[in-house]
């Protein structure tokens, strides 16, 4: 079957994809390596791998039965609400952080101030 371009489709089976992914997860190589290795474009074998390392075998098994349909997987790389609100949780703990730790030491520099003071009386 031809797609818009004329060009000839090509389906990549689920065990192509999932060749591809564990490749990806066993040997990190680059993206445009892996894609020139399977004859996959980049962009598919970086989905492909990304999908199944967050999702699982499941992700590679809905985007090969479902040709043309969305996957019912959210984005890769689309952080949900509850992964921005976790991350401005963990940004605010920290600085709150630091900010403690800024005001022990200002406490003690001034308590070293006043004992200088004291002793230079």
């Amino acid at each position: 079957m031809a797609n818009l371009k004329g060009n000839k489709s090509h389906m990549t089976s689920f065990d192509k994809k999932l060749e591809i992914a564990q490749d990806w997860l066993q040997n990190q190589q680059s993206w445009k390596k892996l894609a020139a290795k399977y004859n996959v474009s980049y962009s598919a074998a970086r989905k492909w791998a990304l999908g199944y390392e967050q999702f699982g075998e499941e992700y590679l098994k809905r985007i090969s039965s479902r040709k043309g349909q969305t996957a019912g997987i959210s984005r890769i790389g689309a952080p949900s609400k509850r992964d921005k609100l976790s991350y401005e949780l963990h940004r605010l703990k920290k600085k709150n952080k630091e900010l403690e730790m800024e005001n022990e030491f200002l406490k003690k520099f001034n308590q070293y101030l006043e004992d200088l003071e004291k002793n230079n009386k």
